[in-house]
């Protein structure tokens, strides 16, 4: 049962996500800012994300492992001793289609950076100092192309409605900390703090509702990681997710796990009060290990975020990489000299074979 239950967890964690990186899509289009209390700020700005093309801006976070090194070995301890930090720069358009982000990410003292471009049906990607082309199949992904973003905002609004959801509930205790400037910006300062309990019901809701699951997962492949029927409401194999059914006494043990497991959440927001965009957001939490679970010597991960963006709305501007190789290459690379992609941040990956609440975690 521990098993399960834990693999679940981190599938609803993982569902969290992508729900909060969605969550304004419910919200429908408003003239201006006419409720300036802190919920109606938030619901503004939720509205105004809506009509945002494009934008440039720098993404920091900071991941800290609490663990006692005595338990681990030597290539393990070395992973936790300080900080795993990302950090990059990042543009993305819709009109046309564009993107351009930069990684550097550090680990163990050692640093990989990592690029990626896409330009209408086109990406690259950017390892080792070296620019590939990214196969077709990533390509279209990437680009959204043959992907009818209305009809998925639209089926997504219809998922949520069915269930009786309201990501903008999810946010409890939300606070004006007062009017402030973000790169010469007037910008509201909002604080809350995620509601877990909430979040977890509407998300189990949502998993239990087949319409909606239809809607939101229209192949089936989440349903069937989750252990559902893959299927249509119909019953036709492969024409939708058919929902997950999820014993009580199952779910009330992931509620109280996962409520256990995630500490100290909360987040800031910085709106701008003329056009009400998102200029920064933080946010942070700490997530310790299940009671009961083998963490080989870890005790706490403390997950620090800082978010800004600027220029909404503006052109961005995205230059094809020069030299850059075909796809096979990289696959070559990867299959042959691996080092010569990730340097020395390869082998402490591959030491360390990564790191988690017990081995089931990795």
């Amino acid at each position: 049962m521990r098993r399960t239950t834990t693999i679940l967890a981190l599938v609803i964690a993982l569902l969290l996500l992508v729900g909060v990186a969605a969550c304004g899509g419910g919200a429908s289009p408003a003239a201006g800012l006419d409720d300036e209390s802190p919920q109606g700020i938030l619901t503004a700005a939720m509205t105004a994300a809506e009509t945002m093309t494009s934008a440039t801006g720098t993404f920091d976070v900071t991941i800290t492992v609490d663990a006692d090194t005595t338990e681990m070995p030597a290539p393990a301890a070395a992973f936790v001793t300080q900080p795993v930090t990302i950090s990059g720069t990042m543009a993305f358009g819709s009109e046309p289609q564009a993107a351009d982000m930069t990684m550097s990410l550090s680990l163990a003292g050692q640093a990989m950076e990592v690029g990626v471009k896409m330009l209408a049906d086109k990406g690259w990607l950017q390892l080792g100092g070296q620019w590939y082309e990214a196969p077709p199949e990533l390509s279209e992904m990437m680009s959204g192309k043959n992907v009818d973003q209305d009809a998925q905002i639209a089926r997504m609004e219809e998922a949520l409605s069915s269930a009786g959801i309201d990501p903008l509930t999810w946010i409890k205790d939300v606070r004006l900390v007062g009017e402030e400037t973000v790169d010469g910006i007037e910008a509201y300062h909002l604080s809350g703090a995620p509601d877990l309990a909430k979040i977890l019901a509407d998300v189990m809701a949502l998993t239990q509702n087949p319409e909606a699951m239809k809607a939101l997962d229209p192949t089936g492949a989440l349903s069937g990681l989750m252990g559902g029927a893959a299927g249509g409401s119909d019953g036709t194999e492969g024409s939708g997710a058919a929902g997950f059914a999820m014993d009580p006494t199952m779910f009330a043990e992931i509620q109280q796990q996962m409520s256990a497991m995630f500490q100290e959440l909360g987040a800031d927001v910085w709106i701008a009060k003329d056009d009400l965009m998102m200029l920064r957001l933080t946010a942070g939490a700490k997530v310790v290990p299940p009671a009961g679970e083998e963490t080989g010597g870890v005790s706490g991960i403390t997950l620090d975020v800082d978010l800004g963006l600027r220029d909404h709305n503006q052109a961005v501007t995205v230059e094809t990489p020069v030299g850059a190789k075909p796809f096979s290459a990289l696959e070559e690379a990867m299959k042959n000299d691996p080092a010569s992609l990730f340097g020395p941040l390869g082998g402490i990956l591959g030491l360390t074979g990564g790191f988690g609440f017990g081995g089931g975690t990795q």
